[in-house]
């Protein structure tokens, strides 16, 4: 006799819970004088989600500052940035600044890829990317960048 379990659960997910809890505690800590430093939250890799930064920025409550998911172009990225350049705070949780090559022109933020692997296959998607977008139908802001649009050339 075979017995099988499974875990599952109709939980809500990080992402979906994590709103509403901060909604109860901006209701509790009150309104924050638009002078004054917001509250900052400091979440885990599970918390870094579009939908978690979007909700985030909308209340204007909270300032937000996440870990970012170990993913191998994350890994090799932070490779680059040599040692010395970041600080540490605490065992495990450093920071660093690095350059990141965009620029910002008629509120479309220009990021430019530099001999990006398998150019010509993401080059058809993503070069003028917000005319695109228009074209189709589909708004080329980005709330969660300030309305911002995004462009990439490629070179």
């Amino acid at each position: 006799m075979c017995l099988c379990f499974g875990l599952s659960s109709s939980a809500p997910s990080v992402t979906q819970a994590t709103p509403e809890l901060l909604d109860m505690a901006a209701e509790i800590l009150g309104p924050v004088p638009a002078a004054a430093h917001k509250p900052l939250i400091l979440a885990d890799k599970e918390h870094c989600s579009q939908e978690f930064f979007a909700h985030v920025r909308q209340a204007q409550t909270f300032d937000l500052l996440c870990a970012v998911p170990a993913h191998p172009n994350a890994i090799r990225r932070w490779r680059q940035v040599p040692a010395a350049d970041f600080t540490e705070h605490w065992p495990g949780y450093a920071t660093a600044r690095a350059p990141c090559h965009f620029q910002a022109e008629h509120q479309t933020i220009v990021v430019t890829l530099y001999n990006a692997p398998n150019a010509s296959l993401l080059q058809h998607h993503y070069e003028h990317l917000p005319e695109k977008s228009a074209r189709e139908g589909v708004s080329p802001e980005i709330p969660w960048l300030y309305n911002f649009k995004l462009d990439f050339p490629f070179k």
